[in-house]
């Protein structure tokens, strides 16, 4: 199991037929192998490169959204506003001058 992970179980008066057996297997399965086990084995690879992609984000994304700007890596950024109508919706819409200089330059 991930232990990024959570169960939400539903507890309550008469929660279901054969709501404890239910309960116990919940508690067999989810406790069945040590945490920290992570991702089913073809997912290990793909999501431990998520991860560090998303580490490097969290690096500079605790900060003002210019800084974050100019210190993400471009290309990840360019992506990002890429979409067919973001500059038309952005600029007609942005009421910082600044923010908008900072996009500009992005997308430059």
């Amino acid at each position: 199991m991930n232990d990024g992970n959570c169960a939400a179980i539903p507890l309550a008066q008469n929660f279901g037929w054969g709501g404890e057996l239910n309960l116990q297997y919940t508690f067999e399965k989810l406790f069945c192998a040590p945490g920290g086990g992570g991702y089913p084995p073809e997912r290990v690879e793909p999501e431990q490169r998520n991860k560090k992609i998303l580490d490097k984000v969290k690096e500079v994304t605790h900060t003002d959204i210019i800084t974050i700007l100019k210190n993400l890596d471009r290309e990840l950024v360019k992506g990002a506003l890429a979409g067919e109508s973001f500059r038309e919706y952005f600029f007609a819409n942005c009421k910082c001058d600044e923010i908008a200089a900072a996009v500009k330059e992005v997308l430059a």
